[in-house]
């Protein structure tokens, strides 16, 4: 298996569940191309832009004494 993401449906639905995201230290999506024991990821992995009254279900993180009051 190659460098890559494999999405899968675990529950046999038609929606995908599981994101598989595949990286090799030293490979093309390691910023620092070295193989030292460290990716480096210049940017995120994945980000969603599916508008909030278009998903089934949203985790929202835990509000901390930092974000209280921000939300």
């Amino acid at each position: 298996m190659g460098d890559g993401a494999t999405l899968l449906d675990v529950n046999g639905d038609g929606r995908i569940d599981r994101i598989v995201l595949t990286l090799t230290d030293g490979a093309k999506d390691d910023e620092d191309g070295l193989v030292n024991g460290t990716i480096v990821a210049p940017r995120p992995l994945a980000f969603d832009t599916t508008a909030l009254g278009q998903v089934d279900s949203v985790k929202r993180p835990l509000a901390t004494a930092a974000t209280r009051g921000r939300q």
